[in-house]
């Protein structure tokens, strides 16, 4: 059973993403981390695209973050 079955139906990209993290929690960390920061990155460009925000010339995840908007 996933924490994260509430993503299933409206998110899949990130849901499928987020169970593979968790399953691989205890046996592989480092690609556990990898997969959070894809979800942390996805999760970041749907931000920008539901409240219509303009990305930023640089397209990496801390400028992604770190904008005022």
């Amino acid at each position: 059973m996933s924490n994260f079955l509430f993503l299933q139906s409206e998110w899949p990209s990130i849901y499928s993403k987020m169970k593979r993290a968790e399953e691989r929690v205890n046996s592989e960390p480092v690609s556990t981390a990898n997969y959070c920061r894809l979800v942390l990155e996805e999760c970041m460009y749907k931000l920008y695209d539901l409240e219509y925000l303009e990305l930023p010339y640089n397209k990496d995840l801390a400028s992604l973050m770190s904008q005022e908007e």
